[in-house]
């Protein structure tokens, strides 16, 4: 199942100074772009179609259907709810003030807390109910032209749950605006119970997408009614709600009914917000969840890249229980300095960006003071949720101290399938295996038999004798391998250094049981140094001791660290060999 959609709001068509109407003309070429790249399946328009309930022009009218047309959406998927300026207030004035207001025989405690208000809409008759839908006359008049049928077929209730079972959707047109007196008001309700009589009809079940459109967000609702509401969509399955009418977009979650709140700017332009619009897609085949928004500003459409959560090219990725943007690939970004990666280096890589991301939280990593124990402990954590996702396609894209790559590669080690991408700084992008001509390798080595081992790599740079000789002294053995070219960042692609690390290992798995302590002293490019990690392996090789490079070689982190005997067991067992 995939649903892509097309969310405009509060066009206000009326109102058509220049920056509106050049707005408007743009949005077109907009979408029909959009549709070209990916079709739509629905166009949602959450209410203000008109100003001040204007009366409906052939303008309007074509608008819209310019609308469907470059979106290439049939009229039975553009879904349009009324909005607060889609009705006329003043023909029920009346209604509205026996409603919201009471007189002085109301008892304090039911002025207090406005019960009364709850048990006026209750307690509306039908006729009443009739009048305050009629009140969208106009609206109906728009809708009747424009889709070839009424909004309301009649007026029992005012809102409506388009059933799709077959197509495996449903959509809930909430009229958030029926009760609406005064746009600035925080008494608003939407007749709750009008809500769970239509939603106790239709059934909706839980494996369908199920979404929910209005006008007003919810926080616009008095404070109970909000939560009125919100619990009624949870307990039937709707997940999503779709609105406008504050003008601005925004995104909001709540987790404990587990409610996407997703609201749409403008479609007109002024001082007080540009305009803008939004795209949604839903694919339940390839769990693909994002929302896109964007704003017309001076002229131009632009990312709107201000709503929190949401990437560097505004997209915002679902992470409710019910919907979550999950597919079998996974990026791990291992980035620790400055911000985190571009997704649009990651997506050049893949093609799409039909993949979830995961982020090494701890970035803008001070180099000349790396706590390098806590490090240590975040990199477990990180490798730990890379291993759970075990029968995934996992994709890593590393840039980081050399010691922290080749422990998370350790941690990972070479149990499982998985590409390690490296920057090329030249051309400004990451890449994999390319060129086949493989870098040559100098082994060069001092054996004395010694139970330390100095471990010496170096590809990128080189590893001067003085660098490495401070830390260690002879009763070491040194192994030295060197590439015949140096060049930072180099060896660049996999197949050039996994032909290094085969050699180095060649060697090493030969040896390494001879020795206590492994000191790894590397020059290498930062994929190289995750792969050199998950070659070590655990309960086999000895304990590992990792040096940084910063102005010179210092220890930072021991891997794969041999467990010591207490002092005390050791005393013991020598005294019981001297009896």
């Amino acid at each position: 199942m995939r649903l892509k959609w097309l969310h405009i709001s509060d066009i206000h068509y009326h109102i058509n100074n220049y920056e509106s109407i050049m707005l408007r003309r743009d949005l077109l070429t907009r979408i029909t772009g959009s549709k070209d790249l990916e079709p739509f399946t629905h166009v949602f328009c959450t209410g203000d179609v008109t100003d001040k309930n204007g009366v409906i022009s052939s303008d309007l009218l074509q608008y819209m259907q310019d609308i469907a047309t470059a979106a290439g959406v049939i009229k039975d998927n553009f879904v349009i709810v009324p909005g607060n300026h889609d009705h006329n207030r003043k023909s029920i004035s009346d209604i509205l003030t026996g409603i919201y207001d009471y007189d002085d025989t109301t008892c304090l405690q039911e002025s207090k807390d406005k019960r009364y208000i709850d048990n006026n809409i209750k307690n509306l008759s039908s006729t009443h109910i009739q009048k305050l839908l009629e009140s969208f006359f106009t609206f109906n008049q728009f809708y009747q032209e424009f889709k070839g049928n009424p909004y309301y077929s009649n007026y029992i209730n005012p809102h409506i749950v388009d059933i799709k079972q077959y197509d495996n959707y449903n959509i809930l047109r909430i009229n958030t605006s029926w009760l609406d007196r005064d746009s600035n008001n925080a008494e608003l309700r939407c007749g709750i119970n009008k809500l769970v009589e239509i939603l106790e009809k239709s059934c909706l079940k839980e494996d369908c997408i199920n979404l929910a459109v209005g006008h007003h967000p919810l926080h616009c609702f008095e404070i109970n009614e909000c939560n009125r509401i919100k619990d009624i969509l949870y307990r039937n399955n709707i997940g999503i709600y779709l609105c406008g009418h504050v003008h601005k977009p925004f995104i909001n979650y709540d987790l404990q009914y587990d409610i996407l709140e997703i609201g749409c700017s403008t479609g007109k332009s002024d001082d007080y917000c540009p305009g803008g619009y939004t795209i949604g897609t839903m694919d339940t085949n390839l769990n693909c969840y994002k929302i896109e928004m964007f704003r017309w500003k001076n002229g131009s459409w632009y990312t709107e890249i201000d709503i929190p959560n949401a990437d560097e090219n505004g997209k915002f990725y679902f992470n409710t229980k019910k919907y979550k943007h999950y597919t079998d690939k996974i990026a791990v970004a291992f980035k620790v300095y400055g911000s985190k990666l571009s997704l649009n280096e990651i997506t050049e890589t893949f093609g799409d960006d039909k993949y979830e991301l995961i982020q090494y939280p701890y970035t803008n990593i001070d180099i000349q003071d790396i706590e390098w124990e806590k490090q240590k402990n975040h990199v477990i954590e990180f490798a730990k949720q890379i291993l759970a996702l075990s029968d995934k396609s996992i994709f890593v894209y590393p840039i980081a101290p050399i010691p922290m790559l080749i422990q998370l590669g350790y941690e990972l080690q070479n149990n499982s399938e998985m590409k390690i991408f490296q920057y090329d700084r030249e051309c400004h992008k990451w890449v994999y295996d390319a060129e086949d001509n493989i870098c040559s390798i100098s082994v060069n080595s001092i054996i004395k038999n010694a139970s330390k081992l100095a471990l010496i790599l170096a590809t990128s740079t080189s590893v001067l004798d003085e660098q490495v000789n401070i830390h260690i002294d002879k009763k070491f053995d040194i192994y030295r391998f060197d590439s015949s070219t140096k060049k930072v960042g180099c060896p660049l692609y996999h197949n050039q250094y996994i032909a290094i690390i085969d050699e180095v290992f060649k060697s090493l798995d030969a040896i390494a049981n001879k020795y206590q302590e492994i000191h790894v002293f590397a020059s290498i490019p930062a994929g190289m140094a995750i792969e050199f990690g998950r070659r070590l392996q655990k309960g086999i090789y000895p304990t590992i001791i990792l040096y940084n490079y910063y102005h010179g070689y210092s220890k930072s982190i021991t891997i794969n660290e041999a467990k010591r005997r207490k002092p005390k067991l050791i005393n013991r067992l020598r005294c019981l060999f001297r009896h």
